[in-house]
């Protein structure tokens, strides 16, 4: 699953400032520009890889939730429906045992 449309949409905004900040050289009254849009440049790269791992970390989650779902349902389905339609059958008359 590709990245969250909002967080592409900041990670884009923060290469534009980036990029902005780069193409011209801005001097202004209180220093240069360059060690901020360096800093801003290392800012993005560190949010899009910690993203990319985060999502990659629910991938990860999303693909053992579906597996442990279809084990709970080869379980249910292969062991446990068997079990219950034998119980039914079994014990019938039997008041001791409840059957749903």
């Amino acid at each position: 699953m590709p990245l969250r449309l909002r967080t592409k949409q900041g990670l884009q905004t923060l290469r534009r400032a980036h990029h902005f900040l780069v193409v011209r050289e801005y001097s202004f009254a209180l220093g240069e520009m360059a060690p901020h849009a360096a800093a801003l440049a290392a800012l993005a790269t560190r949010l899009q890889q910690q993203t990319t791992e985060k999502d990659t970390h629910a991938q990860g989650a999303r693909a053992a939730t579906g597996a442990k779902n279809e084990l709970g349902r080869a379980l249910r389905q292969d062991y446990l429906r068997p079990v219950a339609e034998v119980a039914k059958k079994m014990f019938l008359d039997d008041p001791k045992v409840r059957l749903a």
